[in-house]
């Protein structure tokens, strides 16, 4: 089952492929169905040793400090503008092209009244939100709506974003007065798209519809510059970064330019010295809506991730299932201290997070109101001493329907001729409904996301 887009805020994150990776190489396809809530993502981090691997060569990330060249004669890209696509994300075909005098997913950066996405833009030179025009009408009166991709470079429509509101964040980037957005209010016929600072007007902000609708991601003129270079090999600073440190540069920079993505993370356990020991692995941070300063330790806890683990992917994959589905906890207490063989192994580090437990099982994340959530596999090896949750999945895909592919799949791992249920056990959680017990269809869609791997397991998933 190898899924290339998705539906409801799938988050596609590309740490490198084709022999290359990159610090910055982060491609996003959003379309969120209506009335679906927060998108819901859970990236499982390989913490293995071999993450610690160096890779030479590594294009650099983008950095908001350093003014980035155009590509090719035409030097269209402009600092005072901001560029958007609506609905899907980041790729060749839906990107904006600066160049083109008839493009008009952008806007002029002074009409920005969004201050989340400004901030990180000035960071990251991207952020994805849900964002909305105040459309003028007639006799000057005005509703937010959401962005029409013909809204133009020249156009006087005030932008803001949900982001704010949802943040209880009044300001507007000095380029309004500071205050909630509101609709059609005016004074002797002035209509103003921004009101007080007090409740009731964020009260008044909360029910205009800011949330609903498709996402869009705003992009800074040198990122798109950037991430053009970058796609033609044309960035002239290389660097020399470990597997870990690239993959955590990535994720920590999309997790903060997409405020509207619930995400969660769940690591490896040791998963040594034989299997049945210390296996699996166990979700360190549920999958939440996450303050600032809950998203501070969020990224931290990111940043200061080990590689010192083996490859458990086929049993952390089953525990990821157990936790979406509300079951038992399998593997997720299995992290032992280890002294032998001349390794000194501190278990839990980082520990698992009690407040998604409870009795012994797992609090489900998914929600009444949403169908489909997502994982985001990354790693770089192929599975080790990885058949605890074997038996496990048989079961589970004796009952499951015809629509998926439930065999295992055979491949050379480390000790010859092995087979692994990963691509069985993903293929379950896409097609069958893990919470059977409720009204919806609920599911999960797995991508994997390698470096420069042509390990077929995980191109078979």
């Amino acid at each position: 089952m190898k899924l290339k887009k998705c539906l409801c805020g799938l988050l596609f994150v590309l740490v490198g492929s084709s022999g290359q990776v990159s610090a910055d190489d982060t491609d996003l396809y959003l379309i969120p169905p209506p009335n679906q809530g927060r998108a819901k993502v859970l990236i499982i981090f390989d913490n293995s040793a071999s993450m610690d691997t160096i890779e030479t060569g590594v294009p650099g990330g983008y950095d908001p400090d350093e003014e980035y060249l155009p590509v090719g004669s035409s030097h269209s890209y402009d600092e005072r503008l901001i560029y958007f696509t609506v609905g899907s994300g980041m790729d060749e075909s839906a990107l904006p092209v600066p160049d083109s005098p008839s493009e008009s997913r952008r806007f002029n950066q002074l009409l920005n009244g969004c201050a989340v996405a400004q901030e990180a833009l000035d960071t990251y030179g991207r952020f994805t939100g849900y964002i909305r025009e105040f459309v003028f009408s007639g006799n000057g009166a005005g509703t937010w709506q959401p962005i029409k991709e013909n809204s133009g470079a020249e156009r006087n429509n005030p932008i803001d974003c949900w982001e704010d509101i949802a943040g209880d964040n009044a300001s507007n980037n000095e380029v309004y007065p500071d205050g909630y957005p509101q609709n059609s209010v005016g004074n002797n016929k002035n209509y103003q798209p921004y009101g007080g600072t007090d409740a009731a007007a964020l009260e008044n902000a909360e029910k205009l519809g800011f949330n609903q609708g498709e996402l869009v991601t705003l992009y800074t003129d040198n990122y798109l510059r950037w991430y053009t270079r970058y796609k033609n090999d044309l960035l002239d600073d290389v660097q020399d970064l470990s597997r870990l440190d690239i993959a955590k540069t990535a994720i920590s920079g999309v997790i903060s330019s997409m405020p509207s993505v619930d995400f969660g993370l769940a690591v490896f356990n040791m998963n040594y010295d034989v299997e049945g020991q210390r296996d699996g692995g166990r979700i360190i941070a549920g999958i939440r809506n996450r303050t600032a300063s809950q998203k501070d330790v969020l990224l931290n806890t990111i940043e200061n991730l080990p590689a010192e683990t083996n490859t458990p992917l086929c049993e952390t994959l089953f525990e990821a299932y157990q936790y979406f589905s509300g079951g038992p906890i399998t593997f997720g207490h299995s992290d032992f201290k280890y002294d032998g063989n001349g390794i000194h192994y501190t278990p839990n580090r980082p520990p698992y997070d009690i407040n998604v437990e409870d009795n012994g099982s797992y609090l489900s994340p998914m929600s009444v109101c949403s169908d489909i959530a997502y994982i985001i596999y990354i790693t770089d090896g192929v599975p080790t001493l990885d058949a605890s949750a074997n038996d496990k999945i048989t079961s589970l895909v004796n009952e499951a329907n015809d629509e998926g592919n439930y065999f295992p799949y055979t491949f050379i791992g480390n000790n010859g001729e092995e087979i692994s249920y990963l691509p069985a056990l993903a293929s379950y959680m896409a097609h069958n409904d893990i919470l059977p017990d409720t009204e919806k269809f609920q599911r999960v869609v797995t991508h994997t996301i390698g470096f420069a791997l042509k390990n077929p397991l995980m191109i078979y998933m």
